[in-house]
Parts: structure tokens; sequence; C-alpha cells
């Protein structure tokens, strides 16, 4: 969902997108999948290119995109809306995320027990609020 809403990434098969994952870098696990068929998050650029961010499907691929577990995809979130400047702080009893910006809607705020989880339920909170508004 935050790879949908928050980073604007579509889940598309390899073949969907007209890319091939060959050679030697792709893990071994994976070669007995059609890799035509595994779906992965892709970014469409400007250029009309496409960029993969990742697998969609993490039951088979440690590589998956899970901004809800791992940091440094939660910081991609954050990154991705700096312009509401982010604020990820340690309260004592869990993790807290704040997007401060000039809306007077208020501030998407979240508390979970780990840090990528607040970030990232703070960020589908911030893109709700900016839908609405």
């Amino acid at each position: 969902m935050a790879a949908e809403r928050v980073m604007g990434w579509v889940r598309r098969t390899n073949g969907d997108v007209g890319g091939y994952a060959t050679g030697e870098d792709v893990p071994e696990h994976e070669r007995e999948y059609d890799l035509r068929l595994c779906e992965y998050w892709w970014e469409k650029l400007p250029d009309g290119m496409w960029k993969s961010h990742g697998s969609a499907e993490g039951s088979y691929d440690e590589s998956a995109w899970s901004p809800t577990t791992s940091i440094a995809d939660a910081w991609k979130l954050a990154e991705k809306m700096r312009d509401q400047l982010p604020v990820v702080s340690w309260t004592g009893a869990d993790w807290k995320c704040t997007f401060y910006s000039d809306d007077e809607a208020g501030f998407p705020t979240a508390n979970a027990a780990t840090a990528p989880l607040a970030i990232t339920i703070a960020a589908l909170l911030a893109v709700e609020q900016k839908e609405k508004a």
C-alpha cells in the first residue's frame, strides 16, 4: 500500500514492463521461477523507462521492499515526503513519527513499536490527509 500510495510505484511483472532478469544477478533460489511472472515494484521514469525497486512478493524473496520492517525502506518514504519534514523520535515506550507541513489540517503522527512501522503509518496518514484536502 505504501509503495503505491506514497511512492507512486506500480506492481507489475518483468514481462509487463518488458524487462527480463538474466545472468548471474539472479539469485539461485529464484532461477526456478519464471522470472517474467515474478512481481516487482516499478517506477516509470520521465523518459518512459522503468526502474525496479525490488520484489513485491516477500514470501520467497528477501529483497522484497518492506517499509514496515526495514528502516532503509521506511526512510525512502520519509525522503519522498521530505517537503513535509518527517521527525522520528523515541518516546521511551515506542517510536513516534510526525510529518510537519504548512497545511492547517494538522500534523499526521503515528506511534509504533518500531521506527519503520511508525514512519510507514505516519506517511500513509499524511497522504490520506493530503488527498482529503
